[in-house]
């Protein structure tokens, strides 16, 4: 993790050398800054006898860039790096889960009421349009749509089922390494000086494909064996802090 954030200083850095250097005179055309967002995610499926069993605490950081084409509106994007996103999901049905990864490997039957939980870190992309009200005294509203590209870096799971208990394991071959995802975001922009601002917002955060890849096995009592086919959902809350140069 600090190598990680080693980098990330490095290169807003470097993009704030950049900026400084080809900025114009204009203080609406390009912004940079740096964002810390504390999450909670979770996640859920679209099967009743799969569902969510309760929240993960993380965070994200990472660069932010507007880019404006009228004074009040901006495309918006970045990179940044998500640490534990994911969630609890309790299997109410007994089945053969995760069997792709290595350490799991010759359990083939785990009972009923057995919980998987995801940790997964992301790099992020975000794709925005920023809508913000003009000025009032130092401080200006905005509100900001977005769709957010995440490419998997890690996936650590847990597995708790009755008399079972595994931990750290590597889940990667049981979940999808590109994710994409819709959200919205809002709050409001303090400005310290006539180029430097602090923001603080809500943002929400819904995935549009399936985070899973769906390699196990379930055991229906009426249905026999089926395979786990189910679209698992991540949804992610965040409060984001940044800096604005």
């Amino acid at each position: 993790m600090k190598k990680i954030a080693l980098l990330i200083g490095t290169a807003l850095l470097s993009t704030v050398a950049i900026y400084g250097q080809f900025r114009t005179t204009s203080l609406t055309d390009m912004r940079f800054g740096f964002q810390v967002s504390p999450t909670l995610s979770w996640m859920d499926t679209n099967d009743n006898t799969i569902n969510n069993n309760g929240m993960i605490a993380g965070i994200r950081m990472g660069l932010v860039g507007e880019f404006y084409f009228r004074p009040n509106y901006a495309f918006t994007t970045g990179i940044g790096y998500a640490f534990s996103q994911g969630g609890r999901l309790l299997h109410d049905l007994p089945g053969d889960f995760w069997n792709k990864t290595p350490a799991l490997t010759g359990i083939d039957s785990l009972a009923a009421g057995t919980e998987l939980r995801f940790r997964m870190r992301y790099i992020e992309i975000p794709l925005g349009l920023r809508m913000q009200s003009r000025e009032f005294g130092y401080v200006r509203y905005f509100l900001e749509p977005h769709l957010m590209i995440s490419i998997r870096n890690k996936a650590t799971g847990q597995l708790q089922a009755p008399a079972t208990f595994y931990e750290n394991l590597d889940i990667k071959q049981e979940t999808a390494g590109l994710l994409l995802s819709w959200g919205i975001g809002g709050g409001l922009e303090y400005s310290i000086t006539q180029s430097n601002a602090l923001s603080s917002g809500i943002y929400f955060q819904r995935l549009i494909n399936d985070m899973t890849r769906d390699t196990g096995t379930i055991y229906h009592p009426e249905l026999g064996t089926q395979v786990e086919g189910s679209k698992a959902t991540l949804f992610v809350l965040s409060l984001r802090s940044a800096i604005i140069f």
